[in-house]
């Protein structure tokens, strides 16, 4: 693959990584993408953060959040050989809608502007973590917390290049990019590199740091409705 697949520029830590999505199911696909992001020597954990519902995505019910994210934690369990660096993460269970990927990760690091007296995020805010009061009144658990400085500047976001050719349409996508940064992994038919130079040529401060991961045919809507024969065998 092409591209500058060099660690990202960040202080002397691994990186934490933010791969979130509404795994409706966990599959082969996104396993393939754990172990490469963990086979990166740069990256120190991963985050595989449950959404209760994309706000990109009509066909995702936020009433089946609650099985996403306990079929993540089966799934996490069937692959001991991640639970080195992979945790499950259930910190957007812990912020009010609509549930952003910039409130997700500025509630990671627990930066100020967003949250209210009380620790009641404003809308468009964010939740401040790190044991401080979420959106439901409870605290957020030790696994979805950068626990200090120096890995709260190391936190960053893993994105397909599906996801990165649509990029711009991602709430305060500049500052996503600015502040934390991303590391894409390929899809079929998007080329992440001509997508990333356009990025780009908009800032160049943007950190785009473009990743080898295999590509596996499957998608979460095949599974789901049927389209592939054995639906199980393609689980996670």
């Amino acid at each position: 693959m092409s591209g500058d697949t060099a660690p990202m520029p960040r202080p002397d830590s691994g990186l934490t990584v933010l791969y979130s999505g509404s795994f409706n199911p966990l599959h082969i696909g996104h396993l393939a993408i754990l172990r490469a992001l963990c086979g990166r020597e740069d990256v120190e954990q991963v985050l595989l953060t449950v959404s209760p519902r994309n706000p990109l995505k009509e066909n995702i019910s936020e009433a089946s959040a609650q099985a996403r994210l306990q079929a993540a934690r089966e799934a996490l369990a069937r692959h001991p050989e991640l639970g080195g660096k992979v945790s499950v993460c259930d910190i957007e269970f812990r912020l009010s809608p609509p549930w952003y990927t910039i409130r997700t990760l500025d509630a990671l690091t627990g930066k100020q502007g967003g949250a209210a007296p009380g620790g009641q995020p404003e809308q468009g805010g964010a939740a401040p973590d790190g044991g401080q009061p979420a959106a439901d009144g409870g605290t957020a658990p030790d696994n979805c917390t950068a626990p200090d400085d120096r890995k709260a500047a190391g936190l960053c976001l893993a994105v397909g290049g599906d996801q990165l050719a649509d990029f711009r349409r991602w709430k305060d996508y500049g500052r996503i990019l600015r502040e934390y940064g991303l590391l894409v992994f390929p899809r079929a038919g998007y080329d992440s590199t001509a997508l990333r130079e356009d990025l780009l040529r908009e800032d160049a401060s943007y950190r785009i740091i473009l990743i080898d991961a295999p590509q596996v045919d499957i998608s979460s809507t095949d599974i789901r409705e049927g389209l592939v024969s054995d639906p199980q065998s393609f689980l996670m």
